[in-house]
């Protein structure tokens, strides 16, 4: 069964973040990928360079299409759409509208919601509201964001044992500086060039040798919690 990973919750929290990390995992590794996202404004553009990235309005055309074009090529691995959580209202209408979750399930397919979030309440509104609106037709998985503290206690609280429930996994975002973090969407670079010894000019006036370093170290943070972790290699689309 492969993956299509669907990122959603409040932009606050590093939501097109994790678009951008699981971009950069998937081209490392080779894997064809299709790209989408949603909202006015295309946060993963960056990375066109590398691949194409598709809109997606959540019209009937756009799912006929999109399940068309998947349904059509065995040569995509994983599927990512980045989709801005303040629609996730217009979404479910869409997904009841289409039958999208079962559409995809009937060419290959199974949905993992990501969902990062911080240490406030509001933030696990999305989250409450996909688990009600989908529950184990989906797969979850929460991402912790370090960036906010280590401390979440919301979602200790009241959601965890939900989560666990429908098999959902829970992972942590080491935290990068905000400082580096700034400078590196300044850059408008895709992550890995952002943390490479060597860069182009463009990128060296945002971000120089110890700014790059740190990047480095937090790519390889981000990808030793997923490798250390088979269920989430599965969910990501990234087991064998």
């Amino acid at each position: 069964m492969k993956r299509i990973i669907i990122t959603s919750g409040d932009a606050r929290v590093g939501k097109s973040t994790m678009s951008k990390l699981l971009l950069d995992l998937y081209l490392s590794e080779g894997l064809v990928v299709h790209a989408n996202y949603n909202g006015h404004r295309n946060k993963l553009d960056a990375y066109n360079k590398k691949l194409d990235i598709h809109k997606f309005n959540m019209e009937r055309g756009d799912y006929d299409e999109f399940i068309g074009t998947l349904d059509s090529s065995d040569e995509i691995d994983v599927v990512l759409m980045d989709m801005p959580g303040q629609i996730l209202p217009e979404f479910i209408k869409f997904e009841r509208d289409t039958c999208l979750l079962e559409g995809l399930y009937s060419i290959g397919y199974r949905v993992v919601f990501l969902n990062p979030i911080s240490y406030r309440q509001d933030c696990l509104y999305y989250l409450k509201q996909l688990i009600e609106e989908f529950k184990g037709s989906a797969d979850y998985v929460i991402v912790k964001n370090e960036c906010f503290g280590k401390n979440f206690p919301y979602f200790d609280v009241d959601i965890q044992s939900n989560i666990t429930s429908f098999d959902g996994i829970i992972m942590q975002l080491p935290a990068l500086s905000k400082f580096v973090y700034s400078r590196l969407e300044e850059a408008a670079c895709i992550y890995s060039d952002g943390a490479a010894k060597k860069t182009d000019a463009e990128i060296s006036k945002k971000l120089g040798v110890v700014e790059r370093s740190l990047i480095f170290n937090w790519l390889h943070k981000f990808r030793k919690n997923i490798y250390s972790d088979k269920n989430l290699l599965k969910y990501f689309g990234l087991a064998i």
